[in-house]
Order: C-alpha cells, then structure tokens, then sequence
C-alpha cells in the first residue's frame, strides 16, 4: 500500500446514512478480498467521522487478506529517544507515587529536573499538533500523528502498563502488571482502567481474529479487588454470532471474552458484543 495515496476525488461513491459511526460511510463490498486494499488517505483536519470510515473499511481489508493490521503510521515508530523518555516518565511517575516524604537531599534535584523538562518542553512545543483529527499516512508532516498499535495503547504512552500478549490457535493470552499509577481503592487498580484495558485486549484479539469489529457494549464483572503490583494473566476467546435466518453473508456480531486471574483466582472479567460496521464486508 501506498502511504501518500490519496483516493480521487472523482471517483465515484455510493452512500448511505447508518453504521456505528452515525455518519455517511460507502456502502456496498468496500473490503473486497480481490480487489486493490482501499487506500489510507491524507486526513483532512474536522473530517472524524469520513476518516473514521475510511480507517474501519482498510483494517477489514487486512483482516481478510491475513496482512499486518497495523495503522500505517503506526508502524512509523517515533524516534528511539522518545520510548526512553516514556519508559523514564512512567518509573519516576510509580516512584513519586510511592515516596511519602520528600527527602530534604532530593530538593536541589528536584528544581534542576523541573527546569530540564520545562526546557524540554518549550523545545518540543513547535513541533507538538494540536489536531484532534490525526493523520494515518506519512503526510503531511505538520498533522498530528496517530500512534495506537492497532487498539493498544503504544510502547511511549506514560499509561501503558507492563505487558505481554500474543495471539496463536485462535486465543489471546498475555500477562499485566498495574502500577501504583493505576490505584484506585487502596492496593487494587481503578475499575476504569480495568475496563479500559479490557476493551483494548478484546479488540485486539478481534482484530487478530479477522474481526474487525467496534465495541457495541462492554460489560466488566469486578468479582475481587483487582490488585496492583502483581503480576495477572489472561486469555482471550469469542463466539460469532448466528446469523439470522435467511441473512446472506458472516454475521456481523461478534462476542469476546476475558478475564484477570492470579493463583487460580478470577479478580475481574468482561464481555464484549462488538459489531462489523454494515460498510465493512468481512468473512471469517
């Protein structure tokens, strides 16, 4: 695929107003499994809902032809400085968060390093966006970038917690370690986070199923306080949906499930119904 593709504006569509995204998407077989992979466009800055549609119908196209279902953008990894300064970020954050009284040797240290980042700063912010519409291709330049790996939170966010996960045989399994960043109730991780990274981990394994389907309802089960500071596995499977009787094509429904367990105890689990946007013909 071309990153600086653009799609011509004179070609034509056909639309409909439906879908999750509430907003015109291209009806029809957009993600033909013989056809040329719909393109990634240059994003034009207000267009959500467009650029939305078109992200959805080019992560179907991948699903069905078994290819790399990262975000172009995605794959262009910031530069290795900024994954160092994130992972520094997130271990001074635990260790603040973890210091009952400052020592009074730490105080000169302390004013030097908020100048540091204060300068820090002040150089990074030229080159900061401020779009709330981001770009998935390599351009333009001057557009802010979009860093999800694929519905993960990336490698240099401050809030990614320590993690492992592959999928193989059709399962998603991993391990989680929360941090004291993550504390909500004393020792146990906030139920937003929880259901937070529920919603990431179910997406990713429909994702790496060939689903490309969108969160419809999540329904998180908080059975015991999920503990922080402790290692948790997990393991991710689904059901599709029967099809209605007489409906042609895979169903459009799909239900994923999970859950956070440690020594044999289930701490908290979800189940997700996600849904493939009409737009986005798939097959399993």
């Amino acid at each position: 695929m071309d990153p600086h593709a653009v799609r011509d504006a004179r070609e034509p569509r056909r639309r409909k107003r439906s879908g999750v995204f509430g907003a015109d998407q291209q009806s029809g077989d957009c993600a033909d499994a013989e056809g040329p992979e719909p393109k990634l466009p240059f994003l034009h800055r207000g267009s959500l809902a467009a650029t939305a549609a078109r992200f959805q119908r080019a992560l179907c196209y991948r699903a069905r032809m078994k290819v790399d279902l990262t975000p172009a953008s995605s794959a262009q990894r910031p530069h290795e400085a900024v994954f160092r300064l994130a992972d520094a970020q997130r271990r001074l954050t635990e260790t603040l968060l973890r210091v009952g009284e400052l020592p009074s040797a730490a105080l000169p240290r302390v004013e030097e390093t908020l100048r540091a980042i204060d300068a820090l700063e002040a150089a990074l912010t030229p080159a900061a966006c401020s779009d709330a519409v981001p770009r998935l291709a390599a351009e333009p330049r001057d557009q802010r970038p979009y860093y999800v790996n694929r519905v993960m939170t990336p490698d240099h966010h401050p809030l990614r917690p320590e993690l492992t996960i592959s999928h193989a045989d059709g399962v998603t399994r991993g391990r989680v370690r929360f941090g004291v960043t993550f504390e909500g109730p004393p020792g146990c991780v906030h139920g937003g986070f929880v259901s937070h990274f529920f919603d990431q981990i179910l997406g990713q394994h429909n994702l790496w199923a060939g689903i490309p389907a969108m969160t419809a309802s999540l329904t998180v089960r908080y059975r015991r306080g999920t503990p922080i500071l402790r290692e948790l596995a997990f393991e991710v499977t689904h059901t599709l949906a029967a099809a209605a009787e007489g409906a042609e094509g895979a169903p459009r429904k799909v239900t994923t499930r999970s859950a956070l367990i440690a020594d044999g105890v289930t701490f908290s689990e979800a189940e997700g119904l996600f849904v493939v946007p009409k737009s986005a013909a798939w097959a399993p």
